[in-house]
C-alpha cells in the first residue's frame, strides 16, 4: 500500500499536516469489551452492547467466544454508533445448559472527546 504522503513521519519529530489525524482515529476508534452470556436448553440469547464513546459512523464489529467449549458460538449484528447487539446460539443440540465468556472488538472513526 502506498505511503498518503510523500515522507512519513521521523520519531520525536512534529507529524506533518498532510498526515492529518488518521492515526490518532484510528487507534481512538478500536473499543472492546466482554460479557458473560448463558442460554438454557438450546436457546437464542442476545445482549445488548453500549460502547464507551459513540462512533461517527456505525463500526464494523466482531464477537467471539473466549470459554473453552464446543456448545455454541456468538455473533454482532445491528450496529449504530452507539452500540450492537449480541447473540450466542448454542450448537451441540444436546439441550444442556451453559454459560459462555463472549469478547466484542469495535473499529471505526469515534467521534471526537
Amino acid at each position: 500500500m502506498p505511503d498518503i504522503a510523500a515522507t512519513r513521519p521521523v520519531s520525536g519529530q512534529p507529524i506533518e499536516t498532510s498526515w492529518g489525524d488518521n492515526v490518532h482515529d484510528l487507534i481512538e476508534g478500536i473499543q472492546a469489551g466482554s460479557l458473560s452470556m448463558s442460554f438454557v436448553n438450546n436457546s437464542v440469547v442476545d445482549a445488548a452492547i453500549t460502547f464507551p464513546r459513540p462512533y461517527v459512523s456505525a463500526p464494523i464489529v466482531f464477537a467471539n467466544v473466549m470459554t473453552q467449549t464446543s456448545s455454541g458460538y456468538a455473533i454482532a449484528y445491528g450496529a449504530t454508533t452507539t452500540g450492537c447487539s449480541l447473540r450466542i446460539v448454542q450448537k451441540d443440540a444436546l439441550a444442556t445448559n451453559a454459560s459462555l465468556n463472549v469478547a466484542w472488538l469495535a473499529i471505526g472513526t469515534a467521534v471526537a472527546a
